[in-house]
């Protein structure tokens, strides 16, 4: 019997290179659920929740028959790999196999149970000829369990994964995340869904105008200033509530017969022309050295350092990327200019009177740079950062 093939999943997920127009990264996605008799089996509710990569499903199903229901229950999943990206096993090959089974397991941490109890389950992988079964469409692994409905019986099932983002980047500056949940597969059953609340949150995207920013710039290595926010969700949820640091989007249906599945992008648009990691290392050791202020005005325009808030947020996150990087050797940077710049950003922004000219002048330009004192008072958090940075700085020489 002919086999689906799985691809590039050494890695546990499946980057696909588009050309000029950037990069998107998949990851195995599940959710769906289905009975092998599901004419008599009904869905008489379910409760989603997904949070920090992570869906918790509860179902209830029951037995709408006098007669004991022996049935398979099935979560099929997509790991989303196939041809188009270049076979990397002989198909049906078993070293395949060995690789595409643990890299689906250990990616999505899936476990079960059933009424509070563990559920036995095992993932297989899908026959050619079932693939395009309504209920398997697009899958290509299977949990599968099977169990028994005594007469008129209801019973909960419980399922925690992890799903992460569909993740892309693309020239045009766009950066976004993406959660689908599968909805549509609730057509297989006997009567509509009686009821079906469905939650997802989401980061909110941070304000650009205070330091928090940072996280942004880290995450694209300090790729670039943000200039707009994307959201868009489909179908519309009944609800948005703002928490802190998440939107929460909440659907709640009564007597329910899906048509869509649920999809959430979320990202932001960021500036492309803005430097490049190791482009800023080379231009303020070169800066520093010469003692030339041109490389640094250049940042300064960039990332908008005659804002105070902006300022912070680079000089923070050019620390943190730092740390992030480490001792990695791939990364192969000359970290004392950029270490001594950080240092006397900080210094800049407690007020220090720099004794350097090439300091002083550079500082100058700035309207919120008040110097007023040769020794900065700075808080334990900034001094242990300073400190770590030298730390650093000493190990590289």
């Amino acid at each position: 019997m002919k086999r689906v093939i799985v691809t590039l999943i050494l890695t546990g997920l499946v980057a696909v290179l588009r050309g000029n127009d950037g990069y998107v990264e998949y990851h195995p996605v599940t959710g769906r659920v289905f009975f092998s008799k599901s004419m008599v089996i009904d869905m008489v509710w379910e409760e989603v929740k997904f949070e920090d990569d992570q869906f918790i499903t509860v179902f209830c199903f029951s037995n709408t028959t006098t007669n004991v229901q022996k049935v398979k229950l099935g979560f099929p999943i997509t790991s989303y790999a196939g041809h188009e990206w270049g076979e990397l096993y002989p198909e049906g090959g078993k070293e395949f196999e060995k690789v595409a089974y643990k890299m689906v397991q250990d990616e999505l941490e899936f476990k079960s149970s059933i009424n509070g109890k563990e559920l036995e389950r095992k993932l297989y992988l899908i026959e050619e000829k079932t693939k395009e079964k309504p209920d398997l469409k697009g899958s290509d692994f299977l949990f599968l369990a099977e169990i028994v409905f005594n007469s008129f019986e209801s019973i909960i099932i419980s399922n925690e994964y992890i799903q992460k983002p569909i993740h892309s980047e693309n020239n045009s500056g766009e950066i976004t995340d993406e959660i689908n949940y599968i909805l549509k597969s609730g057509t297989t059953w006997k009567d509509p869904i009686k009821e079906s609340k469905i939650q997802i949150k989401i980061p909110k995207p941070i304000n650009p105008n205070y330091p928090d920013l940072q996280n942004y710039y880290k995450f694209n290595g300090l790729g670039g200033e943000v200039k707009s926010y994307i959201l868009e969700i489909s179908p519309q949820p009944k609800l948005i509530e703002d928490s802190k640091s998440n939107f929460i989007l909440v659907w709640d249906y009564k007597d329910f017969q899906p048509e869509q599945n649920i999809k959430v992008v979320w990202g932001f648009v960021i500036n492309k022309n803005l430097p490049k990691i190791q482009e800023i290392f080379e231009g303020i050791k070169n800066a520093i050295s010469k003692e030339d202020n041109g490389y640094l005005n250049y940042l300064s325009y960039y990332f908008k350092f005659e804002s105070k808030s902006k300022f912070c947020s680079f000089i923070y996150s050019f620390g943190d990327y730092i740390f992030d990087i480490g001792d990695n050797s791939y990364f192969n940077y000359n970290y004392s200019g950029a270490i001594r710049f950080i240092i006397n950003g900080i210094n800049a922004i407690y007020g220090y009177k720099f004794k350097k000219d090439f300091w002083a002048d550079y500082y100058s330009k700035f309207e919120w740079y008040n110097p007023q004192t040769e020794s900065p008072d700075f808080s334990k958090k900034d001094q242990d950062f300073i400190n770590s940075l030298l730390k650093i700085d000493k190990q590289k020489k």
